[in-house]
């Protein structure tokens, strides 16, 4: 749904109190739909897997519940300032919220450190929703003082509702592959070895995603610019910024495989040495996924998710068979090696449909020119 709302505000392909009409429409079918699952679920005889017994009360449910709701709002409010270019606003209700988060989070530690009373699930699922709902009243009070415009519920079938479920059908389909695509793995390394090699192999795992706090920021604001530009702007900022972020994602990997070998067994002690080689080879991995998270970028602004959902089953496919075999073989550094060749079957699918299928014609998507710096220098400045 937030990707399908970015893509829609940022082309205003649908009037924006129709939007948020589909939005509140699709956001309220989600929430239903969880809950109905959750219920289901609840008197399934596989319940304890989801709530243990000691949290099967009525009243942890509903407060799960409630989060869930607020989950879904907060999505949304990010998506439509995201979609309008709006991130100054982001940034600062992001922000906010990470205080949030640190402070409640750091009391109920320090509660619990010094004795005062010990801290259980349930209190954290109550902190992480009181937090949720003050994040909610934030971007309300943005939303209002921006006077967007008021919902609009009379939106039609082919004209708003079709086009957006189709939209976020290919997304969310992709979304489902891609989160098999990074726990499949630890499924079969737990399956194949033992608690010890999983520790190390999420740690390791755990370290190079790390790098996504590059990617995922660049590629959220670069969107829906995309979005909004087409023809050559399109192209030179997609191919300025794609160049740039691969150069500085392969700087960040190569200086965190220098320091890694030293500050892994000080970090978190010697016994986590033997993650230093597995790090190494996912850092590769790492590169690849960061990149393939920007050139999604632009096949999501050029509508053409459905590349991005062959992209994502090629790297399952890559990933199931790799992993099944190298975990067997050689342990989790053939875990890592079977993740990094999963991020390079991705990688290779969504540059070769950028290649083929988009206006953008240029091979050469990873070293930058001179031109390129002094263009993104110039739009950074210009957006700042």
């Amino acid at each position: 749904i937030s990707t399908a709302i970015i893509q829609f505000k940022a082309t205003g392909r649908i009037p924006e109190g129709k939007l948020i009409g589909v939005s509140l429409l699709f956001s309220l079918l989600t929430i239903v739909s969880s809950i109905i699952i959750l219920i289901i679920w609840m008197n399934s005889p596989y319940s304890h897997l989801l709530f243990p017994p000691n949290y099967f009360t009525a009243r942890y449910v509903l407060i799960f519940i409630i989060f869930l709701a607020l989950s879904q709002v907060n999505a949304v409010y990010s998506s439509f300032f995201q979609g309008a270019r709006k991130f100054r606003i982001v940034n600062r209700v992001l922000l906010i919220n990470s205080m949030l988060n640190f402070g409640a989070f750091g009391l109920l530690f320090l509660f619990h450190f010094y004795g005062f009373f010990r801290i259980n699930l349930e209190h954290i699922l109550i902190s992480a929703t009181i937090v949720l709902l003050m994040n909610t009243i934030q971007w309300h009070v943005h939303y209002v003082h921006e006077k967007s415009e008021k919902v609009q519920f009379n939106i039609k079938w082919q004209q708003e509702i079709k086009p957006f479920f189709r939209f976020m059908g290919i997304g969310h389909l992709s979304n489902v592959i891609n989160f098999f695509n990074y726990r499949l793995v630890l499924w079969i390394i737990a399956l194949y070895l033992n608690n010890y090699q999983l520790g190390l192999f999420a740690l390791a795992a755990g370290l190079t995603s790390l790098l996504s706090f590059i990617s995922t920021p660049l590629s959220q604001v670069l969107m829906p610019y995309l979005s909004a530009e087409s023809g050559e702007e399109r192209t030179k900022m997609f191919v300025g910024f794609s160049r740039l972020h691969f150069t500085l994602l392969s700087i960040v990997s190569v200086f965190a495989a220098l320091i890694a070998p030293l500050l892994i067994p000080i970090l978190y002690g010697e016994e986590f040495s033997a993650s230093i080689t597995s790090f190494l080879i996912l850092l590769i991995g790492a590169v690849l996924s960061g990149q393939s998270r920007i050139f999604a970028s632009l096949l999501i602004a050029n509508d053409q998710l459905k590349y991005n959902l062959y992209a994502t089953i090629i790297g399952f496919s890559l990933t199931f068979i790799g992993n099944f075999y190298l975990v067997q073989w050689y342990g989790i550094i053939g875990a890592a090696w079977a993740q990094s060749l999963t991020y390079l079957g991705i990688f290779l699918s969504v540059h070769i449909a950028i290649i083929k299928f988009t206006e953008v014609k240029k091979i050469n998507l990873l070293v930058p020119s001179k031109e390129d710096i002094g263009y993104a220098w110039k739009k950074l400045r210009r957006k700042s």
